[in-house]
């Protein structure tokens, strides 16, 4: 959420409402997503491009809170869950998508401020915030209120950039304001003691309101009429017309020149600030009346009607901050209430929401038939240890992926993992009361979908039950798919507006009038049907849904306006446009007969209503330029049968989670059977799921280059810590010297060790020594060619971070069969890049790699252990590269035979030629070389 143009208007007038303070001994709720985007724009050293240098930004993250602690700030960090369930903000979500999807197409080196957040950014966020023990919660839907409500009643300041929060009646930091690079000591005037702080500016809430000369209890109609991302701007365009007609004509009581000299002085400001201005007069002039009545005239004068409800519903949000408006309170600890700024009575209040360890956590999070998800779900979700996507897929039934950095003319990325969310999907609906033939209904196999023309109305479903719908770069839905487009994708591509007419209830009052008119309509189409048998018709009808929707009564209004697709339909459009998307209402006479009639029914059946059930996924995806939905539906019954329901999970052991997590994998081949750790094993698991479904060619340096990233991020940093300066590895030389002691060790040289005696026995000195030779490749390269930027490396590094993405989420789901493992231990984009393109001109590219890990070493060892396994499970084509002409006066080498650049040839290596296929004797063939 946020009020457009008030951020700026702040900061211009900043000597009147911001004033300097010392940030010290302080307690904050933090919005998490705000502080996030903020800190990855401030983090310097960045290459966004390469697909998201996250060990880089997680180092800034830990920087920034670490001055925070220095500062003695307690922090509790707020983020947004899913979307809110009335759907408001979802047509302001999806066009920043497209708009964010854009600038990742376009990405390049040569785009120098060139930073859009990684897909996979506020995991490495909450990751970096945990290992600080800074408690961090994830709210069921929007974070604002939750925020203002948590600060208002536990007597916490919110630092947030977001314009809401002006308008709150609560204390506020501007985010912006705060010059965390510069922690400055102060002295305690009264105690004499020092402190660290940091500057910055409060926001003056008195000072506004007096600047402005506006009641203070009419910030939230302030901010209300303002637009925000719930009301458009467009609804308050007559309003605004009237307030500008009313500032520029001449006044004559104050004498000649007047009105000239206001029209002159607007000429000089933004039109948001305009209307910033000419709102404050007008609320001035009214500054006596009630926030009611002020309301009661601009909706008869200036707006329709329908916009009351709205309105009320912001200016609520904004002004009642009660404590049963938020679920975090069961999240929060007993000593953060007893140390709020409450009385007895309030704290007591507060307790009783919740803060009790081991009690039941509340949530507004609920299944289709009103179910709570188990108690285990609801704190993991609290805690963000399941990703804020779940909630949109629980209660909604869509997904939205991200954007991420990618070939334009390559498929999306996401769709490496399709089979993954078809099962994550299909293991959160688990359980749902449906009846026989609805079951019957949605577990069809896959090769015979027609059943699902009954349950799925005006839809053409592809064979394999997948269908897109393209978006266009505004938003809205493209009425003409092109015949190749056609031809190339599997999903039938039909008008998003005639899909969402069908499939999804409609947003806002009018477009729930329309489909009670229409559902009237057709029952009077049959004129040989009689009265009594249309309402025992309905009533059937009813009776079939009752079971599988119960809190859909409750929730059906809010369902009906939750898809966003609608609300660019106007109400202008009415049925012509209709008429001209190619809706099958039946009888198309049915639609110009006169409505007025209906309408007196609808009243009485408005408690009869329920909004269709969806049996499929809308999974928001990229198709070339464009943001697509697919619709994905569950698994067939048989493959649903072997999947748990959130309710079993906790019941059942870690061996059987492990089965079912391979089986949601659907992987040929796994790892269970080595002696590895079980990080180690789910890392592997990545890889493998990687080469198993990617749409690329993958070979053989794409997984050593893979390795390479864990190797450095999961081991060496977890050795030495995130080194990314030189001057940390000065000490590399003498590490050197003592790797060379201890290859003579036999105990530590065995050739018989094995994968857990080598992660035990791994040394400091070794992996400073690998991180001294590997540390070039964290930074581009000074001479790197920005016309030999390669889009397709980063697009098949981009499926490898989904793939990590969603094993993660397959294993949140499960309870965590596997430990949790964050994409910052496993992977960066410009240290990966710069590795597989330096090993593509290698003769050896294994060679290299061991010899930069350090030959003989338990790192190389484990590697080289590693990388075998990894080869017996998947075939590893050969990929080599042109290399670059020696300069002049260095020897060329010779015996290197290399292939064109980006040509795959089949690996014909010989068990004489590779040291790795000989089993019996793997490491006879090493050179332990140190003089």
């Amino acid at each position: 959420m946020g009020i457009r143009g008030l951020h700026t208007y702040i900061c211009e007038h900043a000597s009147k409402t911001l004033e300097w303070h010392r940030l010290h001994d302080r307690n904050l709720i933090i919005d998490g997503n705000n502080l996030a985007h903020f800190l990855y724009a401030e983090c310097s050293g960045i290459n966004a491009y390469f697909g998201g240098d996250y060990d880089k930004y997680a180092n800034f993250v830990q920087k920034f809170f670490e001055g925070l602690q220095q500062c003695n700030v307690k922090c509790i960090v707020v983020l947004d869950g899913g979307q809110p369930m009335d759907g408001r903000k979802l047509m302001t979500v999806r066009t920043r998508l497209q708009m964010q999807l854009s600038m990742c197409l376009r990405a390049s080196p040569a785009m120098a401020n060139f930073k859009i957040f990684p897909p996979m950014g506020r995991q490495v966020f909450v990751t970096t915030l945990r290992s600080m023990d800074i408690t961090v919660l994830q709210t069921d839907f929007e974070a604002d209120q939750e925020i203002a409500v948590l600060a208002k009643n536990l007597g916490y300041t919110v630092l947030s950039n977001d314009s809401d929060f002006i308008v709150c009646e609560v204390p506020l930091i501007r985010l912006e304001s705060i010059n965390y690079k510069n922690i400055c000591t102060g002295t305690d005037k009264a105690t004499g003691e020092t402190y660290s702080y940091i500057p910055c500016f409060l926001f003056n809430r008195e000072k506004f309101c007096t600047m402005s000369n506006i009641n203070r209890e009419h910030m939230p109609l302030f901010g209300t009429l303002l637009s925000n991302d719930y009301i458009p701007l467009s609804e308050f365009a007559n309003f605004y017309l009237h307030l500008e007609s009313e500032v520029q004509q001449p006044n004559h009581r104050h004498g000649h020149g007047h009105g000239k000299r206001r029209k002159g002085k607007y000429r000089e400001i933004t039109e948001g600030h305009k209307r910033i201005k000419n709102l404050l007069l007008y609320l001035s002039r009214n500054s006596k009346k009630s926030v009611q009545e002020i309301v009661k005239k601009v909706i008869s004068q200036y707006c329709n009607p329908r916009l009351r409800k709205p309105m009320l519903t912001c200016i609520d949000d904004y002004a009642n901050l009660d404590a049963r408006k938020s679920n975090l309170f069961s999240a929060l600890p007993e000593s953060v209430i007893d140390e709020a700024p409450l009385s007895e009575a309030e704290k007591s209040a507060l307790k009783a929401t919740g803060g009790k360890k081991g009690k039941r956590m509340q949530t507004a999070l609920l299944l289709k038939t009103g179910n709570r998800p188990p108690n285990w779900f609801v704190e993991a979700y609290r805690t963000h240890r399941i990703s804020h996507e779940v909630s949109d897929i629980l209660t909604k039934g869509y997904f939205i992926s991200p954007p991420q950095v990618e070939m334009k003319s390559q498929q999306s990325s996401y769709l490496v993992a399709e089979p993954i969310v078809r099962s994550v999907y299909t293991v959160l609906w688990k359980g749902l009361r449906w009846n026989e033939q609805v079951l019957q209904d949605t577990y069809e196999s896959e090769e015979d979908l027609s059943d699902f023309d009954d349950c799925i109305q005006f839809l053409d479903i592809s064979q394999d039950g997948a269908d897109d719908t393209l978006l266009d770069s505004n938003g809205e839905g493209n009425d003409v798919a092109s015949v190749e487009e056609e031809e190339e994708e599997e999903g039938s591509e039909i008008n998003i507006e005639e899909k969402e007419e069908n499939d999804m209830a409609s947003d806002g009052e009018e477009k729930e009038e329309s489909e009670m008119v229409n559902e009237e309509e057709e029952k009077e189409e049959d004129e040989n049907i009689s009265e009594d048998e249309q309402k025992e018709e309905r009533r059937e009808k009813i009776a079939e849904e009752e079971e599988e929707e119960e809190e859909e009564s409750n929730m059906g209004s809010e369902e009906v306006k939750s898809f966003p697709i609608q609300q660019n339909i106007t109400s202008a459009q009415g049925d012509e446009g209709a008429q001209n998307r190619g809706i099958k209402r039946g009888n198309q006479n049915s639609q110009k007969r006169n409505r007025n009639k209906k309408k007196k029914k609808q009243s009485a059946q408005e408690q009869n209503y329920r909004p269709p059930f969806r049996k499929h996924l809308r999974w928001f995806i990229r198709k070339y330029d464009r943001l697509w939905i697919k619709d994905l539906y569950f698994l067939d019954k048989q493959q649903a049968n072997l999947l748990p329901s959130l309710d079993d999970v906790e019941k059942m052991s870690l061996h059987d989670k492990k089965i079912v997590f391979y089986r949601m994998l659907n992987l040929k081949a796994s790892f269970q059977q080595l002696d590895l750790p079980d990080d180690l094993e789910l890392i592997l698991d990545f890889i493998l799921y990687w080469f198993e479904n990617s749409s690329t060619e993958l070979a053989d340096i794409h997984a050593i280059s893979a390795l390479v990233c864990v190797f450095q991020y999961y081991i060496i940093d977890g050795k030495n810590g995130r080194v990314r300066t030189k001057k940390k590895f000065a000490e590399a030389p003498a590490a050197q010297e003592k790797v060379s002691k201890m290859l003579k060790d036999s105990v530590y040289a065995s050739r018989k060790a094995t994968f857990s005696s080598l992660v035990y026995n791994m040394s400091h000195e070794e992996c400073l020594v690998a991180g001294s030779n590997l540390f070039s490749y964290h930074h581009r390269k000074e001479n790197f060619n920005v016309n030999d930027f390669n889009m397709t490396t980063v697009h098949s590094f981009s499926e490898f971070q989904v793939c990590v993405y969603f094993l993660q989420l397959v294993n949140s789901l499960l309870c965590f069969p596997f430990p949790l493992l964050s994409i910052e231990f496993l992977w960066g984009g410009t240290f990966s890049y710069n590795i597989f393109h330096h090993i593509k001109k290698c003769g050896d590219p294994l060679l290299w790699v061991r010899k930069s890990l350090g030959m003989g070493t338990c790192l190389e060892r484990l590697f080289v252990k590693l990388y075998d396994e990894f080869r017996k499970r998947h075939a590893l084509p050969i990929l080599r590269g042109k290399k670059r002409k020696e300069s002049k006066g260095v020897k060329k080498k010779r015996g290197i035979d290399l292939k064109e650049e980006n040509i795959l040839v089949a690996a014909k290596e010989t068990k004489n030629d590779n040291p790795l296929c000989q089993v019996d004797d793997r490491f006879d063939g090493l050179e332990i070389d140190w003089g």
